[in-house]
Parts: structure tokens; sequence; C-alpha cells
């Protein structure tokens, strides 16, 4: 019996390791892993020969009239009659400035400064010595007598234009009417020769002032058409009225007014932005203007990505311009050609990619 048993059980260990072997001598196919395709953006070589772009500047905001008022003295501010936002007529007592000296006491015109009280008895010693001059011509009618009434009258007459010039420099009086548009002083302050005091500004009519540098000063000119955007995103539209010939000397800039061609919502001293679209063309008729970005530039080569059959093939060329962010290039392909222009920093030659908007 046993010697039956061990063939038919070496028989089934045999014909089970054969059904092994066979199982797993079967080969897996391999895994195709694709490849994802990546986001670019692209223009074609038509769209290249030119360059359409928006320049922003940033603007203030101002009447078309406007006059900035500066202490013509040093002093204490002793009284204010003007407060932001409000109306002023010309001529009119805005500020009072007042050096206070060792007199406790106001003087004739109601000031303690101790230059203008001093003035002021010029003025009247000034005005005894002429009553008294005039008084010996009359008793004697003789040269001396007329030389010495002529001499006091002058002296008088210089006395008088003194003191009036310390007193408008005490009192700050409005230029032109207008609203007041800045404010910078209050009761109490101390200010010095030159500081600004207040902005009158006639807000009826306004303008705006940028400032452009020397490679976008080409491109305006009197009566060009700008875009005001404001504070909450309305546009409307500017004319150019003043350019001009000089730039700062500080930036380097220069500084351009435009006016609205409209009423609108502009606040006089708010800050917004100026735009204007401008086209431009490269230097040589047969190159095409990228953005600098979409090349890269090697000690070695030059190259750039364009779309062929879904991939991205690398392109050599040799940049004959830079402006700013643009490169002019030149590219002897058809004008369908889509050239990569972002998305490319990662790519390698033959990658898949999908062209995004």
């Amino acid at each position: 019996m046993k010697r039956i048993l061990i063939p038919i059980v070496l028989v089934l260990i045999l014909i089970a390791f054969w059904g092994y072997k066979k199982t797993n001598s079967q080969t897996t196919p391999p895994t195709v892993i694709e490849k994802t395709a990546l986001p670019v953006g692209t223009q074609t070589i038509a769209e290249s020969s030119t360059l359409k772009k928006t320049l922003l500047f940033p603007g203030t905001v101002m009447g078309k009239d406007e006059a900035k008022i500066t202490a013509k003295s040093g002093g204490t501010i002793t009284r204010v009659n003007f407060d932001l936002g409000k109306n002023v007529a010309q001529g009119q007592a805005l500020a009072k400035i007042d050096d206070t000296g060792n007199n406790s006491d106001a003087g004739k015109n109601n000031f303690q400064s101790s230059q203008i009280q001093e003035l002021e008895q010029s003025v009247r010693i000034a005005k005894e010595s002429l009553v008294l001059a005039e008084s010996d011509y009359k008793k004697i009618d003789s040269f001396a007598n007329r030389s010495a009434r002529d001499i006091a009258k002058r002296q008088y007459e210089n006395a008088q234009i003194a003191l009036s010039g310390a007193l408008d420099s005490h009192l700050i009086t409005a230029p032109i009417s207008g609203t007041v548009i800045s404010k910078n002083i209050s009761l109490g302050d101390s200010v010095s020769v030159g500081q600004q005091i207040a902005t009158i500004s006639k807000t009826a009519q306004l303008k705006v002032q940028f400032f452009v540098d020397q490679e976008q000063f080409s491109h305006f000119s009197l009566g060009l058409a700008v875009n005001l955007i404001d504070n909450n995103g309305e546009t409307s539209l500017a004319k150019i009225t003043n350019i001009s010939p000089q730039a700062d000397a500080a930036t380097k800039k220069f500084l351009i007014e435009a006016q609205p061609s409209e009423k609108n919502k502009l606040l006089s001293g708010t800050i917004i932005n100026v735009t204007f679209d401008i086209t431009e063309f490269p230097q040589k008729n047969d190159a095409i203007l990228l953005p600098l970005s979409s090349i890269t530039v090697g000690q070695n080569e030059s190259y750039l990505f364009i779309v062929e059959n879904g991939k991205a093939k690398k392109i050599n060329v040799v940049i004959d311009n830079i402006s700013g962010e643009i490169a002019e290039v030149k590219l002897e392909l058809p004008k369908e050609t889509q050239v990569i222009v972002s998305g490319n920093k990662s790519l390698k030659d033959s990658d898949v990619v999908e062209v995004k908007k």
C-alpha cells in the first residue's frame, strides 16, 4: 500500500510545482506612465510684430489754480480764522503770528511782538518830527525849514512802510478765493519762516499732475487723451495740457499735467491712476518683440520654445535689442507659429504642453 501511495504523492507534487512555475512564468506587461501636459502661454509670430501695453502712473488731483501759503515770519499762532474744506475770499485774514517778546501788553496794532512795537514807536516819533517840521516851516518859510520838512515827511513814510511790511508778515491773508484743501497749523503752534500754513484751491476746475521718465516722455504730446481711474475704479478721460520741457533735477522725471474732459467726482488732493495705451514696434523690420522672460539666456546660447505637434521645441535665438522687459529677436518661422511666453522656466525639449489662455 505504501509503495502505491509514494508514487502518487510524488506525481501530485510535480503537478503542483509545474502549475506554480507556469503561473509565475507569465510576465506582467509594463505599466505605461503618461506624461502630464505642462500648461504654457503663447503668442504667435504675427502677434509679436508689435507690442501693445498700458502705461500706468500715479497722479495727484489738484485745483487748476492753487496757492500754497507759507509763514513770512516766525512765532506763535495766536489766531486761526479758517477751516479745512471751507471757502475763503481773496484778502480774507486767515491767521495771526505773534512772536511775543518781553512786553506783556499789546501795542497799537494788538501785537506783543517787540519788533512790531519798535516799528510802531518809530512811526510815532517820525510823525511827531514831521508835525514839528511843518510847524517851523509855517512860521518861517525858509530853505532850511522846507528841507527839514521834506526829510521828516520821507522818514515818516518809510517808517509806515516798514510797519506795514511787518504787519503783513504776521497777518496771514488769502491770496486767492477758493477752498482750503490743506490746513497745517493749529492755535498755539510755533512756526518758522517758510513753513507751510495752508493750501487754497479753485476746485471748480481740476487738473492732474504726474511724472514720466525719459523713455516714456516721447509718447506724450499736448492734447493727447489719457484715462483717469479713481479709487472707486471709475474711469474718465482727460487731455494733456502741459508738458515740462525739463526733467526734475532730483528724480530725472518730467512733469505732465492733464485736465479732465468732463465733470467727475475727483477730489482735490487725492491720488489716482493715469493710464495710457501705446504700441511699440521693433527697430528691425523682420524682427519680433517678446517678453525677455520667455528667453533663456546662457553663456553659450540663448533659446526659447515653440509649440510643435503638442510638444515644446527648443529654438536658438540671437537677441538684437533689449528695452526694459522686452527683447527684440529674429525668428524665420511661419507667422502662425506659437511662441511660448509663459510657463517656460521648467520646460525641456519635447515636453508635452497644453496651451492656456
